[in-house]
């Protein structure tokens, strides 16, 4: 918001016609002082010249008392700072990216999302307010999902929420907590209309009727991989479809065989499929890999969760932390690393796990797990955690319907300042007060200086 100057009493201009008459009369014609020398009897005709030549002037000591009478004029007509041109009104706008907004809003069109309705309609909603109030309008968007997230920078109605926010995160997000977005200025873009209201947030919710579909992986009763399917009714319960999507994990050849091992058995108990690493372009839920081999081992100790075990593990300098391979960043919205998961004594990592991936710093098990039960409990806990779900695995809570939809705008918009009303009209009288004393003080110089150069000059 920008701020302009006015006068408080505008009619005090006429008196600027005072300095503007001193002005005027301060050009006039002045004959200058003739100082006759002795030599001057041999140039009679330039010494009739010289004085009969006249000259036009103001002298300084004018210059400075007219500059005097403007500013105490000025002064006088009481300098106040008012609002200019408002500018246009700032919102943020807090996106729901959990999997319901990407399902279909409507049984007639499966390419209309409930994140197309919702941001149509908070388009719809902004643009007629631009037309109520004449102002338009600028948007912040924010990733409600991802506590933390940075905003991005003011963009104008109609440029759209970031590119990449039209699909689903690769990692399924939760629903925004809300209640941390409740502020001036904020709008919440979601599918389900809030239980409770924001105090000062609106909101823009699309709505959307229950989506059948699959919300789980299973095993059917011969072993092989199956779906449950919910028919999207409430009161029915989902169904197990055999020959559904299978979620696939690409394991590492190199990884050590009681580690592979394993994790064939537990991709057979939870129907999950099991390719090679060069597995092609197809979907992986989950990456497996070895970690970096060097020329030179060590030998330490691992466990947790009640098992340990004698490893070989490389000294090759480790990856960890690393971006995650097996999602790519532009369709997870975030930056995801590997955290260790399994140090070794010498505080080494053995095992880093990240959503979709899996690496792996143990070269060899130089001596079995000595519990195999409590390795195997431990290590299915940490495939169980790393798997991604499959691109067409929602849960029922999402599925479920969400209403009728519905848009409230919030009354106010994004304050550029954090002033209530009252500090801002304290701020404007110091302002000007500040204003006045200091042209005053300028006339009260100017005049000085006028005055000093007039008896100076006799």
């Amino acid at each position: 918001m920008g701020l302009s100057w006015g006068f408080e009493r505008p009619f005090a201009a006429a008196l600027l016609v005072l300095p503007l008459v001193l002005l005027l009369l301060s050009f006039q014609r002045t004959k200058p002082r003739s100082i006759w020398l002795s030599t001057a009897r041999f140039f009679p005709d330039q010494g009739q010249k010289a004085g009969s030549l006249r000259r036009r002037s103001v002298p300084w000591s004018r210059v400075f008392a007219v500059a005097a009478m403007v500013a105490a004029t000025l002064a006088l007509m009481g300098p106040t700072p008012s609002p200019g041109d408002p500018g246009p009104e700032r919102f943020v706008c807090v996106v729901d990216r959990s999997p319901s907004m990407y399902l279909r809003a409507g049984p007639e069109d499966d390419a209309v999302t409930r994140m197309a309705v919702a941001l149509g309609a908070l388009d719809d909603a902004l643009k007629h307010r631009c037309q109520v109030t004449g102002r338009d309008v600028e948007l912040i968007w924010v990733d409600g999902c991802r506590p933390g997230a940075p905003a991005g920078p003011p963009v104008a109605l109609g440029a759209g929420c970031p590119g990449d926010w039209s699909r689903a995160p690769r990692v399924a997000q939760p629903e925004p907590a809300w209640a941390a977005f409740d502020r001036l200025g904020t709008i919440w873009v979601t599918d389900r209309v809030p239980e409770d209201p924001g105090q000062w947030a609106g909101h823009v919710a699309s709505g959307g009727a229950a989506v059948p579909g699959v919300i789980g992986t299973t095993r059917a009763s011969g072993g092989a991989p199956a779906a449950l399917h919910w028919s999207g009714e409430p009161a029915e319960a989902p169904t197990a479809v055999e020959g559904g999507p299978s979620a696939r994990v690409s394991i590492d050849p190199s990884l050590p065989a009681p580690l592979a091992d394993f994790v064939a058995l537990w991709a057979a108990d939870r129907g999950v499929t099991v390719i090679d690493g060069a597995g092609g372009d197809a979907p992986v839920e989950l990456t497996i890999t070895q970690g970096p081999v060097g020329d030179s081992h060590s030998s330490d100790r691992v466990g947790r969760d009640g098992w340990s075990a004698l490893v070989k593990t490389s000294t090759a300098e480790p990856t960890v932390p690393a971006e995650v391979e097996g999602v790519e960043s532009d369709e997870r919205g975030g930056a995801y690393r590997l955290v260790p998961w399994l140090f070794t004594e010498g505080g080494a990592a053995a095992l880093s796990s990240g959503p979709g991936a899996i690496e792996c710093g143990i070269v060899e098990f130089l001596t079995p797990p000595n519990d195999r039960a409590a390795f195997a409990v431990s290590i299915a806990a940490l495939l169980d955690g790393a798997i991604l779900p499959h691109p067409a695995v929602v849960s029922l809570s999402e599925r479920r319907d969400a209403g009728g939809g519905g848009a409230a705008l919030p009354e106010e918009s994004l304050p550029l300042e954090d002033l209530d009303p009252r500090t801002l009209e304290r701020l404007a009288r110091l302002a000007a007060a500040r204003a006045a004393a200091g042209l005053l003080l300028a006339a009260a110089l100017a005049g000085a200086l006028a005055l000093w150069l007039r008896i100076s000059r006799g």
